[in-house]
């Protein structure tokens, strides 16, 4: 009998070294690859051999084109609206029988603009090959506000003003052929999107060769289909949720999915499941925290509460640029609630960053008010948490009530207990430590991108005073939109004289939205980057 188990141990661990050997793991960063070298130096060699960048939106391209013949493309997103990956997946339905599935958010205000955008352009596709006789099999679906009313994931104000959740999942699962045996499959912060991609800090995993993992973004992916979105092109045909035939070498977590019927409205928890991670600090461990937007107490008092329990912990706490200030429409951001604990408490193992960008200001004509503006801001969009440097969540979910209650998300968790594992956490850390040790007090800096929240809301504040002023105001725009120039070159452009566009430089200088150089002998003036 023993003997017999030794066996069947020593065959199931045959079987499990085998199913690692043929899995590869990708861990792609944005922007451009990434900041730090280690991440931004990588390729990505395309099927025709093409030697392309390693990006965001590469490692999905490379996927649509190397999915066979009458294979099967699966994605859901937040936002689809990049133009190479989203003609490549047309041009694979249309001319190749690849059939594909997708599913888009409808019930956020801005998104109906580019669904509409997205279903006019597969539509006209359908046109294109039903004049051609050719098979066309491109089925889209959205998740709209009545589906998050039907299933309970809204709120109602005091006012009666109902606030919904949104479809914030951004996954995709690839198939060889119609077998229903998903291989390839990828996860992360980012929507398929050019801002995404060169413009945002974010991330996106890529598993490949890998059916147990991809089988879970594949049922997931049937649990949003089949119930919680309304078809808008194509001949839908229903979605099938499958066993999963052993335990993946990732633990993924979707707040969408019951844990009952679906008429007791009970859901996994994503934030359990950061507490308990948070609860595995050691005491002289570390939390690294990389947050989009972070409104979430429970969180944010569980971090507290671990740094005061032990002092020689480290506690890394990066935020988004929007999260440097509440005020009275924004009592709940976390950021600044933190940073009065721990000067209350007097922490020395804690410390808060911002990504910040001087320039990411401009005149907003709702408020009339200079004021941060999303578009100028690089966003740090990860939602990322490493603990101990050997365990790390990420994925789709803010640290928010919102994304708890309302919104459909997911989370995956890497370890370092394989060699994928402790490949991914070494990426995001240097990543991590690349923006981290570049920050704006320190005047050596040739490029920082971090700065402490006092300094930057003092900076903020020094900025949008400089912005206000009209001189220095139009030599920013100009900068801004025809790039460097001479004073000679702004005094003939802005039409001033040489003496207000010399103070007005000086304004903008010691507010850090200007630099200078000489090239050829003459000096240059820049926006700060």
């Amino acid at each position: 009998m023993i003997k017999k188990y030794f066996v069947l141990s020593v065959l199931l661990f045959f079987v499990f070294s085998l199913s690692l050997a043929a899995l590869d793991v990708k861990f792609y960063l944005a922007p451009n690859g990434g900041f730090s070298p280690f991440n931004n130096q990588r390729t990505i060699t395309l099927k025709d051999g093409k030697v392309i960048p390693a990006t965001l939106n590469n490692g999905v391209y490379d996927l649509v084109q190397r999915t066979p013949v009458g294979g099967v493309i699966k994605i859901v997103m937040y936002n689809f609206d990049y133009k190479l990956v989203y003609d490549e997946v047309i041009k694979r339905a249309l001319n190749d029988n690849v059939q594909v599935k997708v599913i888009l958010d409808n019930a956020a205000g801005w998104t109906g603009a580019n669904v509409k955008k997205f279903v006019d352009g597969v539509k006209t596709a359908e046109n294109k090959a039903r004049k051609e006789g050719k098979s066309f099999d491109f089925q889209v679906k959205v998740c709209t506000k009545k589906s998050f009313e039907v299933f309970r994931r809204c709120y109602t104000l005091n006012t009666g003003k109902k606030i919904f959740g949104t479809m914030h999942e951004k996954f995709g699962v690839f198939y060889d052929d119609r077998s229903d045996v998903p291989v390839h499959s990828f996860i992360g912060s980012s929507n398929i999107s050019k801002s995404s991609d060169d413009t945002f800090a974010e991330n996106r995993m890529f598993f490949l060769d890998a059916p147990v993992i991809s089988r879970v973004f594949a049922n997931q992916f049937a649990r949003l289909w089949n119930y919680y979105t309304v078809a808008r092109a194509g001949i839908i045909t229903p979605e099938r949720i499958y066993p999963i035939s052993r335990k993946p070498v990732f633990e993924t977590v979707f707040n969408m999915e019951h844990t009952d019927s679906l008429l007791d409205y009970k859901y996994n928890k994503i934030d359990e499941r950061i507490l308990k991670l948070l609860d595995t600090v050691k005491r002289n461990g570390s939390v690294d925290l990389a947050m989009f937007s972070f409104t979430h107490r429970r969180i944010a008092n569980k971090i507290i509460e671990l740094a005061r329990k032990y002092p020689r912990a480290k506690f890394r706490l990066l935020f988004d640029h929007s999260m440097i200030e509440a005020g009275p429409e924004r009592i709940g951001l976390m950021a600044p609630v933190l940073e009065g604990k721990i000067k209350e408490l007097k922490l020395k193992n804690i410390e808060i960053r911002y990504k910040f960008r001087t320039n990411a200001y401009g005149w907003n004509k709702e408020t009339k008010k200079i004021e941060l503006d999303h578009f100028r801001s690089p966003i740090l969009h990860h939602k990322v948490i490493i603990v101990n440097k050997n365990a790390m969540i990420f994925g789709s979910y803010n640290y928010s009530g919102s994304a708890e209650v309302r919104n459909t998300e997911n989370i995956v968790v890497v370890k370092t207990d394989n060699r994928f594992g402790k490949d991914v956490i070494k990426r995001f850390l240097l990543e991590y430590d690349f923006l981290w040790n570049r920050r704006f007090e320190d005047e050596t800096c040739y490029k920082p991108y971090v700065i402490a929240g006092p300094l930057g809301r003092e900076m903020q504040k020094q900025i949008c005073e400089t912005l206000t002023d009209f001189g220095a105001s139009k030599l920013r725009y100009l900068l801004d939109r025809y790039g460097p120039k001479t004073i000679r070159q702004l005094i003939r452009s802005s039409k001033m004289t040489r003496a207000k566009v010399i103070g007005a430089l000086g304004k903008l200088r010691n507010a850090k939205l200007i630099k200078s150089y000489k090239y050829n002998k003459k000096r240059y003036y820049a926006l700060f980057d």
